[in-house]
């Protein structure tokens, strides 16, 4: 087969138009977990919740950028719920005893743990704000640090669970990094606690 030019393009044209297929795919398949994962999350399904969550972790789906597709259900659930922190406290609260709730009837949820993470790193950071350390008032301190050692709690308790096994879901140590940088924590405690079980878990 002779390569011209023509040939060239028409192939890099042909491998180019594949790929963004594929990559609108994700993104419509991301888009359709979002819906799914707040419906079954507005109806309180939890075991269906779990399921979905399983299942994806099962298939090891990744986003365009080679992210697990099951980290995001803690965006969708989380982030996105409250991401302007403009919902007063209480609300916050309110909508953790969903939570709460799912966790008491399904404890041994996987997906519920890294949610309880997320929440309250994401309260923590609610209370400093997203400014300079010179910015947050004298009184907001003590309410970060003492919803990040929340978040950091529920982390230890649900590895320490498995072990020297990783934890079975990458969402929950995606979910740490938050409390790592939020406690200072040193290079070889993020190693030992999130890199290598990362690694070790999901390769």
């Amino acid at each position: 087969m002779i390569f011209t030019k023509a040939n060239i393009l028409a192939s890099f044209l042909l491998l180019f138009t594949q790929l963004l297929v594929i990559a609108q795919n994700i993104e419509d398949e991301e888009k359709s977990l979002r819906k799914s994962s707040k419906d079954l999350f507005d109806s309180q399904e939890w075991e269906k919740l779990d399921s979905l969550h399983d299942k994806l972790l099962k298939e090891n789906k990744k986003n365009s950028y080679g992210e697990f597709l099951v980290s995001y259900m803690d965006d969708f659930l989380v982030i996105s719920k409250y991401h302007k922190n403009s919902a007063p406290d209480k609300d916050w609260m309110e909508w953790y005893k969903r939570l709460e709730t799912w966790k008491t009837e399904r404890p041994d949820s996987l997906l519920v743990t890294s949610l309880q993470i997320r929440f309250w790193t994401s309260f923590a950071w609610k209370a400093r704000g997203n400014g300079w350390a010179s910015e947050v008032k004298d009184e907001d301190w003590p309410i970060f640090r003492k919803r990040l050692e929340t978040a950091n709690k529920i982390f230890l308790d649900a590895i320490a669970e498995y072990g020297e096994k990783p934890y079975p879901s990458p969402s929950l140590y995606a979910s740490t990094s938050t409390i790592a940088m939020g406690q200072s924590w040193s290079a070889e405690k993020i190693n030992q606690l999130v890199v290598q079980p990362t690694i070790k878990g999901f390769p």
